[in-house]
């Protein structure tokens, strides 16, 4: 069912991403300036999906890699300073890359007409 999501999540951004390039389209900048609106509209509860909390958690990540405490290290240690900041999306990334390869592997097993393997 997660992967399911995440499918679903990722067509989502792909289709958004392919609009952004569509003529007539809006323009970067268009959109950046829309943000103040969206976040005003999702505070006062008139904007589906973004919810006080979605902006709070937003606004905390924002906080934490802007704030001095977080450049201090990178003051002093460039490579390891920044490396505090790589690292979850490293992480993430590799998290994603695994299950796209086990559904990826799963789909050519059934192809195959391989049985499946419960887990």
């Amino acid at each position: 069912m997660r992967s399911v999501r995440r499918a679903a999540a990722f067509k989502v951004f792909w289709q958004a991403m392919g609009g952004a390039r569509r003529a007539g389209a809006p323009g970067f900048g268009t959109r950046m300036r829309a943000v103040p609106r969206m976040v005003s509209q999702g505070v006062r509860g008139r904007y589906p999906y973004l919810d006080k909390s979605r902006i709070g958690v937003a606004a905390l990540g924002l906080v934490y890699v802007i704030s001095p405490v977080d450049f201090v290290p990178e003051i002093f240690l460039p490579l390891l300073g920044l490396g505090d900041d790589a690292e979850p999306v490293i992480v993430r990334y590799l998290n994603r890359l695994s299950d796209l390869l086990f559904v990826m592997a799963r789909a050519a097993n059934h192809r195959e007409g391989a049985p499946e393997t419960e887990w």
